[in-house]
């Protein structure tokens, strides 16, 4: 599938006063000759961007969906060719790009057809020891201190990693690295350098991936609907103690490590943990 894309070309991080700055570029994504949405964003790997854009939205669900995907020589619009589009789906995804996947729309829709079961697990110093290997591969973050890195791992290695100025660009990025490589999503989880939006959440959700990491925190709402979509989060992920939010029972603790399971459904709906659905309850989180 790859004669279908052109790849964009890399560009150099430039230098003013010998101090890197990044480069920031709005892009146009065309799909079937109606504009979607403009990124602003880093212009690298801006193939993967659209695919993993589209597919998070619900456009293609995979490969199969796509005649073709172009960059212009400028790195200004990317014109992808679809096979079928549902109108009502290109208007949802078009409503999404707007209110950044809050809409009740879309997450009605994700909870009757996308719920991730999974008994995906991974050992806590395992999810540790790859966010420092992202950290290390994130050129351009250890350049400029000024872009967001997400990353695509399984149990033992990480997959893929792309760097942007948004969190959200850097995600679908390694989501399509993830399509354009046949990559399945639900055997891997996602790390991120950003706070944990609900749009992010729901972007794991799509490709039934069990687990989202991040060097920051979620949102309450993100806490939310992972917790009805059966996602688990972890914060903190890059300093000695993380902290999970839903679904503990996937990060496994040896005895000598601390996971602090924090349950913010708690105290945001103010009920009683005994009401809180059985995998998401503080003494689910295993120890071996």
């Amino acid at each position: 599938m790859t004669d279908i894309f052109t790849q964009c070309r890399r560009r150099e991080v430039k230098k003013i006063n010998e101090r890197a700055v990044f480069e920031e570029t709005p892009v146009d994504l065309i799909v079937n000759g109606k504009e979607l949405i403009t990124f602003l964003c880093t212009p690298q790997f801006l193939d993967e961007l659209a695919v993993g854009y589209l597919y998070s939205h619900g456009l293609i669900s995979g490969l199969d969906n796509i005649q073709s995907c172009r960059v212009s020589g400028d790195l200004r619009k990317i014109f992808v060719s679809l096979k079928e589009v549902p109108p009502e789906q290109y208007e949802l995804a078009h409503f999404l790009s707007i209110a950044y996947g809050n809409g009740s729309l879309y997450l009605n829709k994700l909870s009757r057809e996308q719920k991730v079961n999974s008994n995906f697990t991974i050992n806590q110093s395992k999810i540790q020891d790859l966010c420092r290997q992202m950290e290390s591969a994130a050129v351009l973050y250890r350049k400029t201190g000024g872009v967001h890195c997400a990353a695509l791992a399984n149990e033992s290695k990480l997959v893929a990693w792309r760097e942007d100025i948004g969190r959200h660009n850097s995600i679908d990025k390694v989501i399509g690295r993830a399509i354009l490589t046949g990559v399945d999503l639900s055997r891997h989880f996602i790390i991120t350098t950003g706070r944990i939006a609900s749009d992010m959440v729901l972007k794991t959700v799509v490709g039934r991936t069990p687990l989202m990491v991040s060097r920051s925190i979620p949102s309450n709402l993100a806490v939310e609907i992972a917790d009805k979509l059966g996602v688990t989060l972890v914060g903190r992920a890059f300093g000695p103690d993380p902290i999970v939010y839903t679904y503990p029972w996937r990060v496994v603790a040896r005895k000598q490590e601390k996971v602090i399971y924090k349950n913010l459904l708690f105290s945001i709906h103010n009920i009683s943990v005994d009401k809180l659905p059985v995998s998401n309850k503080p003494d689910n989180q295993r120890l071996v």
